[in-house]
């Protein structure tokens, strides 16, 4: 009897299995990895999202939400893991985190915009004074006192709509079971 077939077949046998377990525990890590991923920004973005609500005041100040972007790279991943429900609770949640981003962006465009205007405004203004003349330093002072004391800057509310529409829809994923399913993938006690 001929043992070399056996054996090469043995070994071919055993390093295919050892490339299936290796291949299997990538799978598993990059899983493990991107359901942590998810969960740190679900957290942070409840946390932006609570401290808007407790200053009752959204502004080009908030902090951003995050997430969108790793939710669509990462969600096949979930898919068998979880609920239907589950699903388009998170889908939800992070479209609602990419309209808030969206709108907190364009409130910090209009703003700077606004403060650029302002400036090249008051720029102008200054420009304007005469060095020569006695009042000078008194008209500069008072240019520049009034334009520092105002805001003078637009406001929009469109965004702001924006930020209050998408927090209705976005819900508490914290508190739901597709959010403790999520957590076992990652590995997380807490």
């Amino acid at each position: 009897m001929d043992y070399s077939d056996l054996i090469s077949g043995l070994v071919t046998f055993v390093v295919g299995l050892i490339a299936f377990v290796v291949y299997w525990m990538q799978k598993r890590s990059e899983k493990e990895a991107a359901a942590t991923i998810l969960v740190m920004d679900i957290r942070h973005t409840e946390q932006v999202i609570s401290a808007v609500l407790e200053r009752n005041s959204f502004d080009n100040a908030m902090g951003r939400p995050v997430g969108f972007n790793n939710w669509e790279r990462y969600k096949h991943f979930f898919a068998k893991d979880l609920s239907t429900d589950e699903f388009s609770a998170f889908n939800r949640f992070f479209f609602a985190c990419g309209e808030i981003a969206g709108a907190r962006d364009d409130m910090r465009r209009i703003f700077m915009s606004g403060l650029e205007a302002k400036g090249a405004a008051i720029q102008a203004l200054l420009c304007d004074l005469n060095s020569n003349d006695p009042e000078y330093q008194a008209r500069r002072a008072q240019i520049i006192n009034t334009s520092g004391g105002e805001m003078y800057v637009f406001d929009p509310q469109e965004p702001k709509d924006r930020i209050v529409r998408s927090i209705q829809i976005m819900g508490r994923l914290t508190q739901s079971s597709g959010f403790v399913k999520l957590k076992k993938v990652a590995r997380m006690k807490s």
